[in-house]
């Protein structure tokens, strides 16, 4: 499940230029996006701020006490459901990964600055794993991120030791629908299908990883001593052509998030964009029908 949240700059921003809707987005046509860039001292301005988050809908055994936990409502179409109806399922979700997105005058660029966290037991380092500054390589991942031999730290939330054969960061085969129960993901013939099997493709910096552990230390006794930040990272600083929007670190993911990104042509990135667009249209009559729905059982059940 994946959620996004905006700060009230933004969400200005967006209802200034109709942005919330597929006619205004289609009307915008092809100028540029583009979110106000807060600023610092004495004309200082609010930035534009995203929250990107993912949650895992968490098995009946799952310790709720590893998690951030919510209560959540899911909206389940027709068109993908097993059963041919409407479905709105009530879970309990665990948070996963999250980015923090924001926009302002850094000195370090004027893009956007990328934060990204995940839960410690997403999944392992691959065998082959890089560090996020590689430059000199025009493939980076021959053959694809390989799984570890052995990883001692598990069990993991997106990865399956058991499986040698699975095949790390593809998405599962064929037409997938959604169950009425756990397991969701059936096959046309409501057989479960396998989870991709994820592998993180990129390191950690080292300094990263000792400050992960000193507010690991520090959030004992919370859920946030199972959460990492992977890193962050500048955008719009010193742009190449090896560098095209002066990233730094040059590669920065989220396995929860973008677990098979890498894979994604230009044209399929823009093909899932538009998609995006029209589903985020949809996003609150799907909301509203769905607590109209459960307040509709309640009233029934009362009778």
């Amino acid at each position: 499940m994946f959620e996004t949240r905006i700060n009230p700059t933004a969400e200005a921003y967006i209802l200034d230029d109709f942005l919330h809707t597929y006619s205004g987005q289609v009307a915008h046509g092809t100028k540029p996006v583009s979110f106000p860039q807060g600023k610092i001292g004495k004309a200082a301005t609010p930035a534009s701020v995203l929250i990107k988050t993912s949650w895992q809908i968490l098995p009946p055994t799952a310790d709720t006490n590893n998690y951030i936990v919510k209560d959540g409502l899911i909206y389940v179409p027709a068109g993908q459901s097993g059963t041919g109806q409407d479905m709105c399922l009530q879970e309990r979700l665990g948070l996963v990964g999250m980015h923090i997105v924001s926009r302002t005058h850094s000195g370090n660029g004027d893009e956007w600055l990328w934060t990204t966290f995940e839960h410690r037991k997403t999944a392992p380092k691959a065998k082959n794993s890089r560090r996020v500054n590689v430059i000199f390589s025009k493939d980076l991942f021959p053959g694809g991120c390989s799984a570890p031999q052995k990883d001692t730290a598990g069990p993991y939330v997106l990865f399956d030791p058991d499986c040698p054969d699975c095949t790390p960061n593809e998405p599962p085969n064929g037409n997938l629908k959604w169950a009425n129960t756990q397991p969701y993901a059936r096959t046309s013939e409501n057989l479960v299908s396998n989870p991709s099997q994820v592998v993180r493709c990129w390191e950690v910096f080292e300094g990263t990883a000792e400050l992960n552990e000193m507010w690991q230390t520090e959030l004992m006794d919370t859920p946030l001593k199972n959460y990492q930040l992977i890193s962050t990272q500048w955008r719009g600083a010193d742009k190449s052509p090896m560098f095209e929007h002066g990233e730094v670190p040059r590669f920065l993911t989220n396995t929860t998030m973008e677990t098979i990104f890498r894979q994604m042509t230009t044209e399929h990135a823009l093909a899932a964009v538009l998609q995006q667009k029209q589903a985020r249209v949809k996003m609150l009559t799907l909301r509203f029908y769905c607590a109209r729905r459960t307040k509709n059982n309640d009233r029934q059940r009362a009778i």
